[in-house]
């Protein structure tokens, strides 16, 4: 059985293999003696102090609020973490550009966006996401300018076309593609963006954080199928600090099992011809 594993010794994203030995724990008719980790070097998630987690990034600070009671996506989560420290790897992706951020759940992302100089940064999600959008703009709005919060359904044709009008030029999302049901909604808001956007000759590009997920797997297929029907593009990036370095494992470590989690990130840039 494969296990990822989750590594923190770097503020950048890189993926290779690596076996380690499983000690053995005296279980009867049991015999394990190697597991094999996909390795994903990616930047660990601050601690939660009251109910909020303070990132550090290369161009100031952001304390982003959680709100878990409210919906399960109320917390940052590791792909929307590692996208955000790639685009800080690479700021060229929104510096002075109008972006968009689809379903943002707390906004970690689309307020990294702006703090690197994006000229316009829309939060999206849909209606129980918006309190703590809201409270973590207001929050942040000693370093953040230039952001703002609104519902967007992608079910809801009249929303997504409405949105799209604003002719924006950078699409991030991260972790929203684990679900069959959320394939076409997404492909179909994309497509209205670009529609958009081409009219007043706006080149677009979206850039996607997926979590693999063991289950999920068939979606994933699905998804990078049906958006090339519709005419998109989908090429993996890595960032530029990719480490072929391994940190060790100590398997008599209490947290052992806890940094074994089963996924990977992959980092993704969406066109259209």
């Amino acid at each position: 059985r494969c296990f990822h594993h989750e590594t923190s010794s770097s503020s950048r994203t890189a993926c290779s293999r690596r076996t380690f030995p499983l000690p053995a724990y005296g279980l009867k008719g049991i015999s394990l003696h190697w597991i094999v980790f996909h390795m994903a070097e990616v930047p660990r998630l601050p601690p939660l102090i009251l109910g909020a987690r303070t990132f550090d990034g290369r161009c100031g600070t952001l304390r982003i609020l959680t709100d878990l009671k409210a919906s399960e996506y109320g917390d940052v989560w590791q792909a929307g973490h590692t996208l955000a420290s790639y685009l800080e790897e690479v700021p060229s992706w929104v510096k002075g550009k109008k972006v968009i951020e689809l379903g943002a759940g707390v906004g970690y992302v689309g307020l990294t966006c702006a703090l690197l100089g994006a000229s316009k940064v829309v939060l999206t999600d849909q209606q129980p996401l918006l309190p703590v959008l809201l409270a973590n703009v207001q929050d942040n709005v000693h370093v953040v300018e230039h952001a703002s919060v609104a519902a967007l359904d992608w079910g809801i044709p009249s929303e997504r076309e409405a949105m799209a009008r604003q002719n924006f030029q950078v699409v991030v999302a991260s972790d929203v593609i684990y679900e069959e049901q959320n394939i076409d909604p997404f492909i179909r808001t994309l497509g209205a963006i670009w529609d958009s956007s081409s009219t007043v000759a706006l080149t677009v590009h979206c850039i996607l954080a997926l979590k693999k997920r063991d289950l999920a797997a068939e979606v994933l297929e699905q998804f990078f199928a049906r958006l090339e029907v519709a005419g998109f593009t989908a090429n993996e990036v890595k960032p530029t600090g990719c480490s072929s370095n391994f940190r060790s494992l100590n398997p008599h470590d209490p947290n052992y099992w806890s940094m074994c989690l089963k996924y990977e990130i992959s980092l993704h840039v969406i066109t259209r011809a």
